[in-house]
């Protein structure tokens, strides 16, 4: 629900804030060709659009916080459970380790589908205003690029669990590889020549 807030209120928010299409257009001359919000937020485009503004407020705050969720649940899940004793507890019953494990991860596949069907919700309502009007899809994209990061880190989480003695190792690990996507894609948007 926290994503699909933060798209309808940016959304709004740029609305209400830049009304006219000067106003735009002086932001977008201000944002533009700064090497340095390139490096830390990716490529600033059609930033004089609702849909442009939008997706650059919040796109990398919501996939950054998307793969930290995806991260530090599944790690969670696998190594945090284990370290408490609670596995223990439920291996002791009719189930095995492998079983346990999958139960384990179409839980978290049941939790990406209930993410992305809250984000998309208040995605395509907060997209729907005709002061907004952004499209269905476009809302949808944002949608399945917040929810793919969470995906992703989950199943960075879900390989570190079983890679790692405890769940702060766990995570250590997983937020390295976080720091390491996000130094690569800083250092391919900072300069074009480097986009490959």
């Amino acid at each position: 629900m926290v994503f699909g807030a933060t798209f309808a209120a940016s959304a709004s928010t740029y609305v209400t804030s830049f009304p006219t299409q000067a106003s735009r257009a002086t932001l977008a001359e201000t944002v533009q060709g700064n090497v340095g919000f390139t490096a830390l937020f990716g490529p600033i485009r059609h930033i004089d659009t609702v849909a442009g503004y939008t997706a650059y407020k919040t796109m990398y705050t919501t996939i950054i916080l998307g793969a930290i969720w995806g991260l530090f649940i599944a790690t969670k899940l696998l190594r945090g459970e284990e370290e408490t004793g609670r596995w223990e507890l439920l291996l002791s019953g009719r189930t095995t380790r492998a079983r346990a494990a999958r139960q384990v991860a179409v839980g978290l596949g049941a939790g990406l589908v209930a993410l992305w069907l809250a984000t998309a919700v208040l995605t395509v309502a907060g997209g729907s205003p005709s002061k907004v009007n952004i499209g269905v899809s476009a809302s949808l994209f944002f949608t399945t690029a917040v929810v793919a990061s969470a995906a992703m880190f989950m199943a960075v989480g879900m390989v570190v669990s079983q890679l790692a003695a405890t769940r702060h190792d766990a995570n250590v690990i997983g937020a390295g590889v976080l720091a390491a996507c996000y130094l690569v894609r800083m250092v391919a948007d900072s300069d074009p020549s480097l986009v490959w």
